[in-house]
C-alpha cells in the first residue's frame, strides 16, 4: 500500500512521521510518503540533545532569578520545542547519566541543571544578615531580596541587575546591600569597590561619558596629557552602580554593550589595545524599562528587581520604618523624643509621595520643629506633636477613623510613645482619678499650645476637633478598674444614681449594653462639667454638628439626661455638653464602627469621583465613601495599584462596594479580590443617588450582598444584565469563558478588555457571573457537551486538567496574554488539522462517511485525554487518526482482518496501566456499529502504546 501526503505544517509532518514509525514497529508492511516541508528537529541548528540541554538551562535560569530552581518536566521541554515527549525524555535521561542534569523523582519527574546552585542558595540563607536587617525583609521585600541573592551568587560572576522603583524607595541603598552581600560571601574580590555613576550628569555629552566610564588615553584630545583610568577600572573586581540609567542616551547605552557581554572595553582615544574588567553592573531607574531603555540594553540585564512604593507596603512595615527613623533622630540629638498618638497616626497614614526617603525627610523636619519649641520651653526632652508636622502630613488625621481597628491591633492607641536609643516606651497615664484632668482641661491645654506655635484658628479648630476623639478614648480608657467606693469619693452619690438610671433607660431604647468604663467615665465627666459651669467657664464641643448628624438617636437620648439634671440640680446643660454625653453613648458603637461595608467610587477624569463622594459624605455627615479619580492618560496597571490601595483602606472587614463609570474598573475588582481576598461587588451604574444609597445602606449593620442586592433592586441593574446574558449566545465550536465573582457586568468588562488586546480568530468569549465554584463546574459540564472550552479567564479557577485558567490579574500581564493567544492559535490550528486530515482521508483512502469517522475519532481522542488526565498533543492525535482510519479501511475490505499483539508485548503495556485499559473498553462501539465491523480488544492496546 502506498500513500502520498502533502502537508504544510511541522505538526502534521511530525504526526505522520510518528504514525509511520508506529506502523513499522508493529506491521511488516512498506509505506512511502512525501511531504512538502522539512526542518531539523529543534529548529536551532544544534543536535537535539544540545537543544534540550540549553532549554532546560534557560528554564532553570528563570526559576533561579525568582529564588529557587524547582526543575522542569519532559512535557514542558517537549511542548516548548515542539518535540516528541518520548524523545525528549530519552535525551534528559542521557544528560543525567553524563552528569549535566539532576533527576528529581516524583510525579512528574523533574530535571534541573547540575551546577551546585542549590548549595549556594542554602549557604546564602545563612549569610544574609545584610538583607535581614531591612524592614520588610520577610514581607514586601522578600521577593526582591531573593532575586538579589540569586543575581549575586549566580556563577561565574553574578548577573547584571536592573532595580526599578519610584523615587525614594531605596534603590541606591538596595544596590549597596547587594555589594556588601557579594563581598561577604566572596563573590567579588576583597579589594572590589562599589562605584556609583549618576548617568544624568553626562546624559548629553557622550565624549565626557566615555572618559568618565572608560578612562582616557594620553593625546585623545587637547589637554589629555596623561593616561587616566575611568570608573570601570576602579570597579574592576567589584560593582559598578549606574544610577538614573534611563538618562543615558542610546549611544551611551550602546557604549556599555561590549563591557556587559565580554567584560572588555577601550579607553577614549584607544584604537588597538583592549582592556579587561571583571565588573558586575547594577542599574537603577524610576522609569518603565521597556519604554525608557533600548531593548538591546535591557536584554543584557537578565535580573529585574522591582522595589515596592511605600503605599504598597504594610502598615506594620511603615510603623517599623517610623520607629527606626525616630530612634535615629533621638540618638542624633541626644534627647528623648516623646511623640503624641495623633502625630504618630498622621505619620503612619499620610500620603507620602516620595516614599521612604520622603518619610525620613518629613520626620527630620518635624523633629527639628519640635526640638526648637522644646528648647525654647527649657524642656530636657523633645515633644513631637501633630502641630509640628507639615500640614500635608497632619491632614491624614481626617481619615484615621477607618484605620482605628488596625492601629489598635498594632498596639497604637491614645498614649504617647517615647523614643530613645534602641528603645520604644509607651507612656501609660496615671489612674489616680482624684487628680484626673477633664476633657475640657485637655482641650484648653491643647489650644494654648497651638496658639503658641502660631497656628491659625482654622487649623487649631481642626486639630482640636480631631483630638476630641483621642482625648475621649484616653479619658474613658482609664476607668476599667475603679469601683463604686472610689467613685463616691469624688462624685456626688445622687449624680451617680442619676447616671445609673439614665444608662439603664438608654440601654433599652438603643438596644445596647454599656461597659463599666462608660458608666464611671460619664459620672466623672458630668461632675467636672457641673463644677466648670458653676465657675462660669465655657464648654465647647468642636464635633457637635457631626455628632448630631451621625448619631441622632444617641443625641436624642442625651437630651433626656439634660432634662434630668435640670430637674434635680437646676443646671441647664448647653448643647455642646449634650454632644459629649452622646459620645459616651456611642462608645460601644464606635468600637464596632469599623465593620461597615466599604464604598469606593472610581471614575475617569480629574475630580469626578472625588466630587461625587464629597457630596455624598457631606449629605450623610460621614467620611465613609472614598473616591478615585483616574486620569485619562493613566495606564491600567498604575490605575490598578491605586485602586487596590483605596479598596484596602476602605475595607473594614465586611468587603467593599465598587461603583464605577466605564472601562476596566469592574475587571480590576476581580484582580484585587484575587490579590487581597477582600470581597468586592462591582456595579457600573454610578451616579450621585446610587452612591448616596450605597453609602447610606453600608452604614447600617448589613452584609455586602445585602447592600449590593438593594442597589440592584433600586437601580434596575438585574434587568440590564439579563440583556447581556441573552446576547452572549455562542455559535462557535470553541469558546473561552469569562467568569467573575463580582458579577456578570465584570465578566463582560473582562471579555471586552481581552477582545481589544488579542486576536481571537473568530472564537467567542462567553461571560458568566458565578459566585460559587460548584455551580460553575456544573455549568462547565453543560457547556462541554456541545463546545470545546479553550480556556477560562476571571476570578474562579475550575481546577480542571484540560482547561487552562488565566486569572483576572494575568490579563494585565503581557506574557500571560501571549500564552492565551498561543492557545487560541493552537486551537484554530488543531481544528485545521482535523479538517486537513479529513480531506486526506477522503482523497487517499476508500472510506465512506469520513465526516462521521472523524467525529468519532475526535471523541475517542478526547476520551483518552480524560482517562489519562492530560491533553493529547497534536502529533499523537494525527497518529491516532491515521491508525484508526487505516484499520477501518482494511476491515471494510476484509471483514476477517484483525491485528494480533504478542502476549509479552500485551503484558508490558497493561502492567501498571490496568485502570486505563479497563476504562477504554468499548471505545470503538460507535464505529463498529456504524460500519458493521468488529474491532479486536488488542487495538486498545495499540492505542495505549501510542499515548503512553
Amino acid at each position: 500500500m502506498t500513500l502520498h501526503f502533502k502537508a504544510s505544517s511541522i505538526i502534521l509532518f511530525n504526526g505522520l512521521r510518528y504514525f509511520f514509525t508506529f506502523i513499522l514497529k508493529h506491521y511488516t508492511l512498506e509505506y512511502t510518503f512525501t511531504v512538502g516541508y522539512t526542518k531539523t528537529e529543534g529548529g536551532r541548528g544544534l543536535k537535539r540533545i544540545d537543544t534540550v540541554y540549553e532549554t532546560v538551562r534557560e528554564l532553570c535560569d528563570k526559576q533561579l532569578i525568582n529564588g529557587k530552581c524547582t526543575g522542569v518536566s519532559a512535557y514542558e521541554v517537549a511542548k516548548l520545542l515542539n518535540l516528541q515527549r518520548t524523545n525528549v525524555s530519552a535525551d534528559l535521561n542521557r544528560l543525567c547519566k553524563e552528569g549535566k542534569l539532576i533527576k528529581i523523582e516524583g510525579k512528574p519527574v523533574l530535571f534541573k541543571i547540575n551546577n551546585g546552585f542549590e548549595e549556594n542558595v542554602n549557604q546564602n540563607n545563612l549569610l544574609s544578615e545584610e538583607f535581614n536587617n531591612l524592614i520588610g525583609y520577610d514581607a514586601s521585600l522578600k521577593g526582591p531580596i531573593l532575586a538579589a541573592q540569586a543575581a549575586i551568587v549566580y556563577p561565574p560572576r553574578g548577573l547584571n541587575t536592573l532595580i526599578v522603583g519610584e523615587t525614594g524607595v531605596g534603590k541606591s541603598m538596595f544596590a549597596e546591600l547587594m555589594y556588601r552581600y557579594a563581598k561577604k560571601i566572596g563573590h567579588i574580590s576583597p579589594n572590589g569597590e562599589f562605584i556609583t555613576f549618576n548617568c544624568a550628569d553626562y546624559a548629553n555629552n557622550p565624549q565626557l561619558l566615555i572618559s568618565q566610564l572608560f578612562g582616557v588615553k594620553k593625546g585623545a584630545y587637547t589637554g589629555a596629557d596623561r593616561d587616566r583610568d575611568g570608573l570601570v577600572a576602579k570597579a574592576d573586581g567589584g560593582i559598578l552602580f549606574l544610577d538614573e540609567v534611563h538618562r543615558l542616551p542610546p549611544e551611551g547605552q550602546e557604549m556599555l554593550f561590549t563591557l556587559m557581554d565580554k567584560g572588555m572595553y577601550k579607553a577614549l582615544g584607544e584604537v588597538d589595545n583592549t582592556r579587561k574588567a571583571n565588573v558586575l553592573i547594577i542599574c537603577a531607574t524610576t522609569e518603565n524599562p521597556e519604554s525608557a531603555l533600548l531593548k538591546t540594553f535591557v536584554r543584557r540585564i537578565p535580573v529585574l528587581i522591582k522595589l515596592p512604593p511605600l503605599r504598597e507596603r504594610t502598615l506594620k512595615e511603615r510603623y517599623e520604618l517610623l520607629k527606626f527613623f525616630l530612634k535615629n533622630e533621638a540618638t542624633r540629638i541626644g534627647r528623648y523624643i516623646i511623640v503624641s498618638a495623633n502625630a504618630l497616626k498622621s505619620l503612619l497614614l499620610y500620603d507620602c509621595t516620595n516614599n521612604v526617603g520622603g518619610l525620613k525627610s518629613d520626620i527630620q523636619l518635624a523633629c527639628a520643629r519640635a526640638f526648637l519649641t522644646s528648647t525654647m520651653k527649657g524642656l530636657s526632652s523633645v515633644e513631637l506633636r501633630s502641630a509640628d508636622l507639615p500640614e500635608y502630613v497632619r491632614i491624614a488625621l481626617r481619615y484615621v477613623n477607618g484605620k482605628e481597628a488596625q492601629l489598635r491591633e498594632m498596639g497604637i492607641g491614645e498614649n504617647e510613645i517615647i523614643f530613645k536609643g534602641n528603645e520604644t516606651i509607651e507612656v501609660t497615664p496615671s489612674t489616680n482619678i482624684e487628680n484626673e484632668p477633664s476633657i475640657y482641661d485637655m482641650i484648653d491645654n491643647k489650644r494654648k499650645e497651638l496658639i503658641e506655635k502660631g497656628l491659625s484658628s482654622e487649623e487649631i479648630n481642626f486639630l482640636i476637633g480631631v483630638d476630641i476623639n483621642s482625648y475621649f478614648r484616653r479619658f474613658i480608657g482609664r476607668f476599667d478598674s475603679i469601683n463604686n467606693d472610689e467613685l463616691y469619693k469624688i462624685v456626688d452619690k445622687q449624680l451617680v444614681e442619676t447616671v445609673r438610671s439614665f444608662l439603664s433607660e438608654a440601654s433599652k431604647n438603643l438596644d445596647r449594653l454599656f461597659a463599666s468604663k462608660t458608666f464611671f467615665g460619664l459620672c466623672i465627666h458630668l461632675s467636672s462639667t457641673m463644677e466648670r459651669m458653676k465657675k462660669g467657664l465655657p464648654i465647647v464641643n468642636y464635633q457637635l454638628e457631626e455628632i448630631q448628624k451621625s448619631h441622632p438617636e444617641e443625641y436624642k437620648e442625651a437630651l433626656k439626661l439634660k432634662d434630668m439634671i435640670k430637674q434635680e440640680w437646676d443646671i441647664e446643660l448647653p448643647d455642646d455638653e449634650v454632644g459629649y454625653i452622646a459620645m459616651f453613648l456611642t462608645l460601644e458603637d464606635t468600637i464596632d464602627e469599623n465593620t461597615h461595608v466599604g464604598v469606593v467610587v472610581a471614575m475617569h477624569g480629574s475630580s469626578t469621583a472625588s466630587s461625587m463622594v464629597d457630596v455624598v459624605n457631606k449629605l450623610l455627615g460621614v467620611s465613609h465613601a472614598k473616591g478615585y479619580d483616574m486620569p485619562l492618560d493613566q495606564k491600567p496597571e498604575e490605575a490598578l495599584l491605586r485602586l487596590k490601595d483605596l479598596i484596602i483602606s476602605a475595607n473594614n472587614g465586611k468587603g467593599v462596594i465598587l461603583l464605577y463609570d466605564m472601562g476596566s474598573f469592574g475587571m480590576m475588582g476581580d484582580v484585587i479580590y484575587e490579590e487581597t481576598g477582600i470581597p468586592i461587588r462591582s456595579m457600573d451604574m454610578v451616579s450621585t443617588p446610587i452612591a448616596l444609597e450605597a453609602t447610606r445602606k453600608a452604614l447600617f449593620n448589613t452584609t455586602l450582598d445585602e447592600v449590593f442586592d438593594a442597589l440592584k433592586l433600586s437601580s434596575g441593574y438585574d434587568s440590564r444584565i439579563q440583556l447581556d446574558v441573552r446576547r452572549e449566545k455562542s455559535s462557535q465550536d470553541s469558546i473561552i469563558l469569562s467568569v467573575c465573582a463580582t458579577g456578570l457586568g465584570s465578566a463582560v468588562k473582562l471579555r471586552n478588555y481581552v477582545e481589544d488586546r488579542i486576536d481571537l480568530k473568530g472564537i467567542e468569549i462567553l461571560p458568566l457571573g458565578v459566585t460559587n465554584r460548584e455551580v460553575f463546574i456544573n455549568k462547565i459540564k453543560d457547556i462541554k457537551y456541545n463546545k470545546e472550552i479553550i480556556a477560562v479567564i476571571g476570578s474562579i479557577n475550575p481546577g480542571l486538567y484540560d482547561i487552562p485558567f488565566f486569572s483576572a490579574a494575568d490579563i494585565f500581564r503581557k506574557e500571560r496574554l501571549s500564552e492565551l493567544q498561543y492557545l487560541i492559535d493552537s486551537s484554530c490550528f488543531k481544528n485545521d488539522i482535523y479538517k486537513n486530515m479529513e480531506d486526506v482521508l477522503e482523497k487517499e483512502m476508500s472510506l465512506y462517511d469520513v465526516d462521521f469517522l472523524m467525529r468519532e475519532i475526535k471523541t475517542i481522542i478526547i476520551t483518552i485525554g480524560e482517562v489519562i488526565n492530560r491533553k493529547i498533543d497534536d502529533d499523537t492525535s494525527v497518529g491516532i487518526i491515521l491508525h484508526i482510519a487505516c484499520l477501518v479501511e482494511k476491515m471494510l475490505k476484509d471483514s476477517s482482518y484483525h491485528n494480533t499483539m504478542k502476549e509479552d508485548v500485551k503484558k508490558r503495556i497493561i502492567q501498571g496501566n490496568e485502570e486505563i485499559y479497563e476504562r477504554l473498553q468499548g471505545i470503538f462501539n460507535s464505529i463498529e456499529e456504524h460500519y458493521n465491523i468488529k474491532i479486536g480488544e488488542d487495538e486498545i492496546l495499540y492505542l495505549m502504546d501510542i499515548i503512553l
